[in-house]
Parts: structure tokens; sequence; C-alpha cells
């Protein structure tokens, strides 16, 4: 059984962090989470990712996970199979997506984590983290330059939506002359939202102020 949890903005909220702890395969004190900041590393000054790293620790332990039970990547330092064997969680952070598929594709961790949900593991995500599990990740060329020299921009194939995350309006256009150009349907996932996917079916989650759930 394939579980991804899509966001923008992370694990905030009553709701998604329900809906998160209803589908790890342990308690919260037990389970095991593969926390992953690739897509961070390149991003701005060193005491910003510091702060957003903490606040992905932070939305972790806020749900009952030990921090001694939180293994972050290190694409300098890959942990060995035992090590992310039976994880129950993926976490994927926000930053750059293209740096973040071409440094995980480089290590060979793309199948990794592919291999790791396919076997039962949560994917939850947020932002950049949130269009990798997708068929491709061109839809972020809306918001950043693939810097990178990433020429396959193929995604992990775990889930058939087209995310783009931090949707307004005033995104529309820009989005539907991509969806022309590309012949793809865009899932537009504002800060409020999130995407919940079981097995292939989908519910958009809305949080905060737009509680409740429906069918994508």
């Amino acid at each position: 059984m394939t579980k991804l949890l899509l966001m923008s903005k992370g694990l905030e909220g009553k709701e998604l962090q329900e809906r998160c702890l209803a589908l790890l395969r342990h308690d919260p004190q037990d389970a095991r989470v593969l926390l992953i900041p690739t897509a961070m590393e390149c991003q701005q000054a060193d005491d910003f990712r510091v702060a957003r790293l903490r606040k992905c620790y932070k939305q972790l332990t806020d749900i009952g996970i030990k921090i001694g039970h939180i293994l972050e990547l290190d694409t300098k330092s890959l942990p060995n199979g035992n090590e992310v064997k039976g994880v129950d969680m993926v976490y994927v952070c926000g930053g750059y997506t293209y740096y973040l598929l071409q440094r995980l594709r480089k290590i060979h961790f793309d199948k990794v984590i592919a291999e790791l949900v396919n076997s039962g593991a949560l994917y939850v995500s947020y932002s950049a983290g949130s269009i990798l599990p997708g068929p491709d990740i061109t839809v972020a060329s809306l918001r950043e330059k693939n810097n990178f020299g990433l020429r396959n921009t193929v995604g992990l194939k775990l889930t058939k939506l087209t995310i783009f995350p931090h949707y307004t309006t005033s995104w529309e256009p820009s989005v539907r002359e991509f969806e022309m150009e590309n012949g793809v349907e865009v899932t537009r996932l504002t800060d409020q939202q999130a995407i919940l996917e079981v097995d292939g079916k989908a519910e958009l989650i809305r949080t905060e102020a737009q509680l409740g759930a429906e069918e994508v």
C-alpha cells in the first residue's frame, strides 16, 4: 500500500497531524523517520537553513516522534541500507526541486525512496518535496530555474499527480499555460491544503480555516 501526504507548508495543524499518525505503521514513540532536507542545501544563508531544519524536526517531535528515531539524510555521507530499512516515514522538505532530484539521483537515493514507499513507508512532504513524487518535476520551472544541469526531469512516479504547491490565483495564467504547453493537468495546492493519497486514491484536505476533505 502506497501512502503519500503532500503539503505546501509542512506538517502543521491538528488535521494534518492526525492524518499522518493514522497512517504510521507503529505508534509515534516507536516510529522511525528518514528526514530528507536535501532541497534546502543550496538555499539562502546557513542560519535560514538551520531555522527551517529545526522547524522540520519540531513538526516531527510535535506528533510524538523521538529525536533519536529521526535519521537525517546527509548526501555526502550516506546511511547504510540497514539504517533506512523499515523506516515508518520518509519526510522530504522544501527548497529547490531541481537540485533535490539532481542530488538524489546522483547518489541513487531516488530509487531508495521509491523502494521504501512501495514497501509501506509513509511519504510526507512539503513544497519541493511534494513535486518530487510526481511523474515529472518540470512544473517547478514556474517558480525556479534549472541551474543544476538536470536533463532528466522524470519524478519518482509514486503518484500520477503533478503538484504545484503554494498556489494562489495570481499563478493561474502561468499554470494554465503550462498545462496547455505540456499536455498535463496540474493539481493546484494552496498553503491551506494538502493531498492525501492512499493506493492511488487521492483526497484534498483543507487545513486551518478550511477543515474537511474531498476527492481529487
